[in-house]
């Protein structure tokens, strides 16, 4: 007699799955953008706060610094952001190209969070989203 393999408790199994169909659900909802969802949280966050350090844009964004200068690098050749070095710093800034699409960007983030909500119910969602960020605080 064969046991099955259950994976159903176990973490790793459980978030890369999640994972895998959040990724999918932004990265549907971004199509119309040409970005990655990744590259378009970047020119959000810098749209608004134009001129941040790259450390800082790391740890906001949760991304380690390698894959945030990774995505940057092809953001700015994309026309998107500049970099800027001060010193021992980078700052990061935001360029016309990329402001112009902040109302576009910020429609396709609504649209996933709508989609989410629909799918998993506003209380559920938020309950899940503030347990995985304590998640990531212990872990």
């Amino acid at each position: 007699m064969s046991k099955k393999q259950s994976f159903e408790n176990c973490l790793y199994h459980s978030a890369n799955a999640l994972s895998r169909v959040v990724t999918r659900i932004a990265e549907e909802e971004f199509k119309s953008t040409a970005l990655s969802p990744s590259a378009a949280f970047i020119l959000l966050e810098v749209n608004i706060s134009d001129g941040i350090l790259i450390g800082d844009l790391s740890k906001k964004l949760q991304l380690s610094p390698s894959t945030l200068t990774r995505l940057v690098e092809g953001l700015e050749k994309k026309g998107f952001l500049t970099r800027e070095q001060k010193g021992k710093f980078i700052l990061v800034h935001s360029t016309k190209k990329s402001k112009s699409l902040q109302n576009k960007i910020k429609t396709c983030w609504k649209n996933f969070e709508d989609k989410c909500t629909l799918l998993l119910g506003q209380k559920f969602k938020s309950k899940l989203v503030k347990r995985m960020n304590e998640a990531v605080i212990n872990l």
